[in-house]
């Protein structure tokens, strides 16, 4: 999360891998499905969220974020940007 500011690209490369090394914590498949997102990657950000979802279901953080990220998926179609 330092790097996210000057270092985009390998802030998400250390938060997948702390995602893929901790899959027991939901807060890192979180913090890196919301920096995909921040990043412009929405179509990665909902696929790195759904496991943290379907693990656990109860999360509120990744709850929180994956609904903010099918609004905005269904936004851009609407739109008739790139989805």
């Amino acid at each position: 999360m330092l790097l996210s500011k000057e270092h985009p690209e390998e802030a998400l490369t250390w938060c997948r891998r702390a995602a893929e090394l901790r899959p027991d914590n939901p807060q890192y498949g979180y913090t890196y499905a919301f920096y995909l997102y921040r990043a412009g990657k929405l179509d990665e950000a909902l696929k790195a969220i759904r496991p943290v979802r379907e693990r656990f279901p109860a999360h509120e953080d990744s709850m929180l974020l994956e609904r903010q990220l099918r609004q905005e998926r269904e936004r851009r179609s609407g739109d008739g940007r790139e989805r």
